[in-house]
């Protein structure tokens, strides 16, 4: 009877297995979109800010921080930096001040004319407040063309751990109730102890699913030259 049981879940983790790590990635190509311009829109908006791992057609490949982009049929990074420019303005020009910083040297800044102002490095001397102003420009460097490119992938750490999270729990309870079977001698205290693996033996499995789940991470893929 313990071996027909065995058989049964073992029969039933191997049907399951490849169904659930199936579900671990999510696989795009321009046949899942009504144009290559719909699978380039839907990986920038996907990809923002993200560790994005990409494949080249040679098998070398690269991992790119902060975010991609996809432009005229091509890979790009997406970096900032910053440009600072300074000006001055007459006071009375100024309808209110907004400090930001305790030491008053930023401060938002509403013109009579209604334009706002971020400013920082502020100065105020004759009637004049010289400061500056920092904006962040968005700059793009070129990876490769997409025909170099075999697919782009990054991860979702949190739902990589529902389906490992459930292989983990089965792997424990088969292997707690193997290793239980085999220790239970048909004693009193072979029987506790039997009793007492098994059931530490599910929640073991289940944390070692939730760790699995969360290194391996749900994949999402997007090849661009199938």
């Amino acid at each position: 009877m313990k071996n027909s049981i065995r058989l049964l879940i073992f029969f039933f983790i191997f049907i399951s297995l490849p169904i659930i790590l199936e579900s671990c990635s999510s696989i795009y190509s321009v046949k899942d979109f009504s144009s290559k311009e719909k699978l380039y829109q839907d990986f920038n908006n996907s990809v923002n800010d993200k560790s994005i791992n990409v494949k080249f057609i040679n098998d070398s490949s690269l991992t790119i921080n902060n975010g991609a982009v996809i432009k005229n049929d091509t890979l790009y990074t997406i970096g900032y930096r910053l440009d600072k420019k300074y000006g001055k303005i007459a006071l009375p020009e100024i309808k209110k001040i907004n400090y930001t910083g305790s030491d008053y040297k930023s401060a938002t800044l509403l013109l009579k004319n209604d334009e706002q102002i971020n400013a920082g490095d502020i100065n105020i001397a004759n009637d004049t407040m010289e400061y500056s102003v920092t904006k962040k420009i968005l700059v793009r460097t070129e990876v490769a063309p997409l025909d170099k490119i075999k697919e782009a992938s990054y991860k979702n750490r949190w739902l990589g751990i529902p389906p490992r999270f459930l292989i983990g729990t089965a792997t424990g309870v088969v292997l707690g109730f193997i290793i239980a079977s085999a220790i239970d001698d048909g004693t009193q205290g072979g029987q506790s102890r039997s009793g007492y693996f098994f059931v530490g033996s599910l929640p073991i499995g289940a944390l070692v699913g939730i760790i699995w789940g969360w290194i391996d991470g749900h994949n999402y893929i997007y090849q661009f030259n199938r």
